[in-house]
Parts: structure tokens; sequence; C-alpha cells
């Protein structure tokens, strides 16, 4: 910009002492408008802040300049536009939320929290249930196949398959295939035994 359409320190000092109520209201609109389409990305800097370092920017001519062909106001409003824009793109993605910025409330005015809806790692009554039954239909499958059954055991005593009997490769793979086709779930599910 030229140096004669540049505002000086002074020329923006009698600009902000000249500015009305009516345009402190709408700058403090703009900058609230700005921080809250931010959300988590102004990191804790307010509206105040906003307009506070367009102000300075603009005190400063080696940050911003003024071009007094432009109002006062509309140049602050482009200076809290480009900040704000600029804390956007500065804002680390992979920053951690805390719960406090998850929480949400209902128009009944209940707190609701996502953490309050995560399910546990750890198996529901339902879950435990069926899979005793599971087990249960299992071990009645084998329970005339001694081999099969030890080597039940030894997987539940969670030994590896070579140390169970002793049995070798051979014998191991094909007590796992008798095992396998008499707990294959009917209704023709279930592939080859290969």
């Amino acid at each position: 910009m030229p140096e004669e359409r540049a505002a000086t320190p002074d020329e923006v000092r009698a600009a902000l002492d000249a500015l009305g109520e009516a345009d402190l209201v709408r700058l403090e609109k703009f900058a609230r408008y700005r921080i809250r389409g931010l959300g988590r990305k102004a990191e804790g800097r307010d509206h105040d802040d906003l307009l506070g370092e367009a102000i300075r920017d603009t005190l400063d001519p080696e940050k911003r300049r003024w071009n007094k062909d432009v109002s006062f106001v509309r140049h602050l409003v482009g200076a809290m536009r480009s900040i704000s824009s600029h804390w956007r793109e500065q804002f680390d993605e992979n920053e951690p939320l805390l719960e406090s910025e998850l929480l949400q409330t209902t128009d009944e005015g209940e707190v609701l929290s996502p953490l309050d809806v995560v399910g546990s790692g750890a198996p529901g009554a339902e879950r435990i249930l069926a899979a005793k039954e599971e087990l249960e239909r299992i071990e009645k499958a084998v329970a005339d196949d001694t081999v099969v059954s030890d080597i039940l055991g030894g997987l539940r005593a969670e030994m590896l398959a070579g140390e169970v009997l002793g049995l070798s490769v051979i014998e191991y793979e094909t007590a796992m295939k008798r095992f396998r086709r008499r707990v294959r779930p009917t209704g023709g599910q279930g592939g080859s035994d290969a």
C-alpha cells in the first residue's frame, strides 16, 4: 500500500478514540461470532483477545497497516477475520480433547457426556452366560473323544499345541479336524476341514 494511504500510529490512536458505542458493539459482536466459529481452535482465547490483537497489530506498522481509504471499523473487522483464520490454520488437530469439551446439555438441562454411553470392554452377563452355554455344548460334543478333550483342557491351560499330550503335528491336526466336525454349527454353515 502506498505510504500516503497508510495510517500512522497517531492516526490509528485517534481513530480508536473516535469509535462510538455502536462501532464498539459491532466489533464485539463480530469478535464473538469469529470466536464461536473457531470453537476449541480458539484455544481458550475469547472475543476480547481477538479484538485486542487486531488493535495491537494495527498500532504496529510492521504487522498490520490501516488503509485510510477504508473505514477503521471495516479495517478491524478484516483484521479479526485474518487473525482468527490464522489461529484456525495453526491449530493442531491432534490436540487431545478434555471431557468438559465433549459435554452437551439437553433442552431439559441434563448434562450428557459421550463417555457415559461408552460400553465397558468387559463382557456383560448375557455374553458370559452365552459363552458358558457354548462351552458346555462343545464339551458335550467331544466328551467321548479323550484326545480332543485333553487338547481342549491343554488349550484352556494356555499350553501350546506341541505341549498338549506330546502329540505329533499330524496327530494333533487330525484330532482338531475331528473337533471341528463335531462342534460345527448346524444349518449348512462352515467350510472345509482343510
